[in-house]
């Protein structure tokens, strides 16, 4: 059966024509969340075959294979044959593969039939930084390459060089403007402080440090306590780590909400009960890390908690894309975002973004994605919204001015720019550092607030509760053994923390 493809979607195919006979041969289809790239994909493949030309479409995920290749099925008849480890469906007569780019790499020895298909169609394509890729192409040699991703950002500091050039056939915003995609409601109510965590050599935060700061009883109960004011109906939370997601579930199943927590060694009957669960309401929250930000579609899916700070632009959009499509009765989906990742780092889902595409050096935010340019935070409500609103669009309160906004163990407070300010900012500053040391060398958690008091004096409690200080500190500052280090401190919380982790039991 032959679908009709959408007005952006024609002028997509238009696009890609007009690029190729300019003569890029490695053209990359920007395909926001919602944008019907399977379809898309579908339409390409039966293009091609009507054109007696051969096409190999690549992709790294088990569930996007069965899923294109049920695409290219029920989309227009095509039965394509599967190139996937032991999986039955193999046909090397037939001139439509779908095939998982790590058995590529691991057979190329065995599949040289595979440089006779014209077409290659590259799915996920903002993954085409890793080797497999990179070895595939070189196997292949000189094709027809089109990519399709939502996220054509960097990986790490990874351009995505392979690409001649990218099309993009519509934005983010006019999908949801056209009602192909629901609005979002951003709130971040709390956020984690990251403080002394360091990046690794893909460019996010170190996993270990992550998952230390996040597992704090106070960071947890605020995450329960925020979704019990914002959120609502079926609810997928991203975590740092298993741990930490397992973590999440016990904590809210303990708030008496149903949640559970899925990762990879997980089957596929377990991965679709969970799923099913969600969609019925058995379960009110999902836990996982990344296995449910790409290749699934929720669409009953109303409320995405981000508990996982990123430095990835890729895994934030991939993640809150899973609430942004439509149901029967969805007006938007809620996100909360406990990680800082929409108004520290990245802005909001439906900001106007720039691609990482082709030679050049790393990519940098400009003010066009520049998320302190593109958004501001409401002080009555916490939600994100668009620098240049006046009025909070949730709850009314007046935006006019600007505010200087402090994160205090989890709540926001506002602050006026006037001196009063400038020596809170001085306080803060200084116990950020104390805090960074004390973490660092070991030392005991009231050291800080004794150096604070040693530096400053009964100033500091002109801010007490905004500092978050223990009101003993006067009395026991000259103390010696209250600000001795000691090595083992954090060693001790980690030990409790994986002891208590390893107690827990997976729904």
């Amino acid at each position: 059966m032959k679908f009709q493809l959408r007005d952006y979607q024609l002028r997509g195919n238009q696009m890609l024509r007009k690029s190729i006979s300019e003569g890029n041969k490695k053209v990359l289809y920007w395909a926001q969340t919602g944008a019907g790239k399977g379809l898309v994909m579908a339409n390409l493949a039966k293009s091609a075959l009507d054109k007696s030309k051969k096409v190999l479409t690549v992709m790294r995920r088990r569930e996007l294979i069965f899923q294109t290749q049920e695409n290219y099925k029920n989309y227009y008849g095509i039965n394509a044959s599967i190139i996937m480890g032991q999986e039955k469906g193999f046909n090397p007569d037939s001139p439509v593969q779908i095939c998982s780019i790590d058995t590529v790499r691991s057979r190329m020895d065995k599949l040289e039939f595979i440089k006779n298909y014209e077409l290659i169609i590259i799915d996920e394509a903002h993954d085409t930084t890793s080797p497999s890729y990179q070895k595939l192409f070189e196997f292949l040699g000189d094709k027809i390459y089109i990519g399709f991703t939502a996220t054509p950002f960097c990986i790490g500091n990874k351009r995505l060089e392979f690409w001649d050039t990218f099309i993009k056939p519509i934005e983010a915003h006019e999908l949801r403007d056209q009602n192909y995609l629901v609005p979002a409601r951003v709130f971040a109510p709390a956020k984690m402080d990251l403080t002394g965590i360091k990046k690794v050599s893909t460019g996010d935060y170190n996993n270990k440090q992550l998952f230390a700061m996040a597992s704090d009883s106070k960071i947890v109960g605020d995450i329960v306590e925020t979704w019990q004011k914002y959120g609502v109906g079926a609810t997928v939370l991203f975590a740092v780590n298993k741990a930490h997601s397992k973590l999440m579930a016990h904590a809210f199943r303990e708030a008496g909400i149903p949640a559970t927590h899925i990762d990879e060694s997980h089957n596929s009957a377990e991965r679709k009960k969970a799923v099913a669960d969600l969609k019925s309401g058995k379960i009110s929250i999902l836990c996982n890390v990344n296995i449910f930000s790409t290749g699934i579609d929720i669409p009953q899916i109303l409320t995405i908690i981000l508990a996982r700070p990123t430095a990835s632009e890729v895994l934030y959009i991939q993640q809150v894309g899973r609430g942004l499509r439509t149901f029967q009765g969805k007006e938007y989906c809620i996100i909360l975002d406990h990680a800082g990742n929409s108004i520290d780092r990245f802005g909001l889902p439906y900001d106007v973004r720039q691609a990482a595409v082709g030679e050049g050096s790393g990519f940098k935010n400009t003010p066009e994605s520049d998320p302190t340019s593109s958004s501001k935070q409401c002080p009555e409500c916490f939600a994100i919204l668009e620098k240049n609103e006046k009025e909070c669009l949730y709850c009314g309160a007046e935006l006019k001015r600007e505010r200087v906004v402090e994160n205090v163990s989890g709540e926001l407070v506002e602050l006026e720019s006037t001196p009063k300010v400038l020596k809170f900012k001085k306080f803060k500053t200084e116990l950020d550092k104390l805090t960074q040391l004390t973490k660092t060398k070991g030392f005991k958690p009231n050291w800080k607030y004794f150096k604070l008091y040693d530096r400053f004096g009964m100033e500091i409690y002109e801010f007490e509760k905004e500092l978050g200080l223990p009101g003993w500190i006067p009395k026991y500052a000259n103390k010696d053994e209250q600000i001795q280090p000691t090595s083992k401190t954090v060693e001790i919380d980690i030990a409790q923390i994986a002891k208590k982790i390893s107690e827990f039991k997976t729904i």
